[in-house]
């Protein structure tokens, strides 16, 4: 007999199979089934972009539903552009750029939670997404219950789960807090439980968003070592990361984003090369306006450095000044 605390659960997990049938007939996601041979495209992302609006004024969110067609009354921000790659089995592939170069709306649309303006993405097998801190997590539910509802989410049945308890719980050496409610967890708690579960499951495609800066630096190396094994095996994995020695430990292939778009698909060491000569070209020191020589909080000597964040939040930042 089903548990009342578990009726929650299950209503979850089935209205999570209707989203995601719903969006895979829209077309938002396109998952083919079988198993990915060794030199097989595995990922797919055809001209992607994504677009926002942005309004000056919550009052005219209103107008534009008014006046739709007549008259625009928020300013287009485009978080990415025209985006296309494919990604192979086996394949390791670093994305570096500045914060707001678009990074994490890419992986984002990769793994299906935002939809994409424009373009598509297709994928083979099972994709497993690690993006913000405990996401796809239920903070009232103890992590035991919360690798079950990952699992079942992911479609992995009962006996495989068994199989991988053990080893799950072991990798993430939270100790008795496994059977805790996870809004008692630490951050680097939630990192150990989430890492532990979306990689020990073994999936094909691994995405992965500088979740792993959260932990120590032991878990890090552990962490690290795992991921070569899945590469090993053959998973194909995307990683987001601002340290260049890890992802030329881990990556064979780098892309730098800047603004939206693609600036290089190269290897890690000329990726890296080129974001440090491009960020050092923009980053020349300007004449602070709002830091005042007298406040002893800051050091009115130092150079203040140009923000680089994209159009209009720029413009509408310095207005304010």
């Amino acid at each position: 007999m089903v548990k009342l605390r578990r009726f929650p659960l299950l209503l979850f997990y089935f209205f999570s199979l209707s989203v995601s049938g719903r969006l895979a007939g829209a077309g938002f996601i396109q998952q083919e089934r079988g198993s990915p041979m060794s030199s097989d495209i595995i990922l797919t992302a055809d001209h992607i972009s994504k677009r926002y609006e942005i309004y000056a004024k919550p009052s005219h969110r209103l107008y534009q539903c008014l006046f739709a067609g007549r008259k625009q009354f928020y300013e287009e921000f485009w978080a990415l552009r025209d985006f296309s790659m494919t990604v192979k089995c086996g394949e390791s592939i670093g994305i570096i750029g500045s914060n707001g170069s678009g990074k994490s709306t890419l992986l984002q649309i990769l793994s299906g939670v935002l939809r994409s303006t424009t373009g598509k993405v297709s994928h083979v097998g099972r994709l497993s997404a690690l993006l913000e801190l405990g996401s796809g997590f239920h903070p009232d539910y103890t992590g035991r219950e919360n690798i079950s509802m990952t699992a079942a989410l992911q479609g992995i049945n009962d006996d495989v789960l068994r199989k991988h308890m053990d080893e799950i719980i072991d990798f993430a050496a939270i100790g008795e807090f496994i059977d805790q409610p996870l809004k008692t967890y630490s951050s680097g708690m939630m990192v150990r439980l989430a890492f532990a579960v979306m990689t020990l499951l073994t999936p094909d495609i691994l995405i992965i968003d500088e979740a792993l800066a959260v932990g120590d630096c032991f878990f890090q190396a552990k962490c690290y070592t795992h991921l070569h094994k899945l590469l090993d095996k053959g998973v194909a994995l995307l990683f987001v990361s601002h340290a260049q020695p890890v992802v030329a430990s881990l990556c064979n292939r780098c892309i730098l984003l800047e603004r939206g778009q693609m600036i290089a698909d190269t290897n890690p060491a000329d990726a890296f090369d080129l974001y440090m000569k491009r960020n050092a070209e923009s980053a020349h020191p300007v004449v602070p306006h709002s830091v005042s020589k007298s406040d002893s909080a800051l050091n009115a000597n130092a150079p203040v450095y140009e923000s680089r964040l994209q159009p209009p939040f720029r413009a509408r930042i310095q207005n304010r000044i």
